[in-house]
């Protein structure tokens, strides 16, 4: 379901993170704010897939036996608020993608991110079909981490940089409340 990749993605952070600094962004009604995609942004994005993640894409399409193509990229930042603890925000209530089965999602640090600043958390696929069947129809909800306490969330934290590869339709997942 879900897979902590290997790769340095230092280089390639810093290089985006020079870019984004200079979009003087604020976070939007729901507290969250995407970033405007550049030329610049876009070079950097495409050189990372070319190279740093190529051969993640070409595990994939070898595994898959089929194309593997990069449909859509998104740079958003998640902001604190109160409200978060009773209504979704930002995805911030567990939840399964409605894409396909073959649809992963890379996430990617864009700073040292620890447990306090609200990493993405997903449970494994094995996870959430054992949460599924405990909460007998599963609701999108805040409360499933206290369905049993022996199950709990991979929370991705780390330096920056560090990725994931996630396949969201079928791992619940929530972005996190800073």
């Amino acid at each position: 379901g879900f897979n902590i990749l290997s790769i340095d993605n230092s280089d390639f952070v810093k290089k985006l993170d020079l870019e984004l600094q200079k979009q003087n962004l604020s976070p939007n009604e729901k507290m969250f704010c995407n970033f405007e995609f550049n030329e610049k942004i876009k070079e950097i994005i495409r050189y990372y897939l070319e190279n740093n993640f190529k051969e993640n894409l070409e595990e994939l399409k070898n595994y898959y036996n089929s194309e593997i193509f990069v449909s859509n990229v998104r740079l958003k930042r998640n902001y604190f608020s109160e409200k978060a603890k009773d209504i979704e925000l930002y995805n911030n209530f567990y939840h399964n993608d409605a894409y396909i089965f073959t649809h992963f999602k890379l996430f990617v640090n864009l700073m040292d991110m620890t447990e306090d600043m609200g990493p993405t958390h997903v449970f494994s696929i094995n996870d959430t079909k054992k949460i599924v069947k405990m909460s007998k129809s599963f609701v999108r909800n805040d409360n499933i981490e206290n369905l049993d306490l022996k199950i709990k969330p991979y929370k991705h934290t780390g330096p920056k940089g560090k990725s994931f590869l996630c396949l969201t339709s079928k791992c619940l997942h929530k972005a996190g409340v800073p």
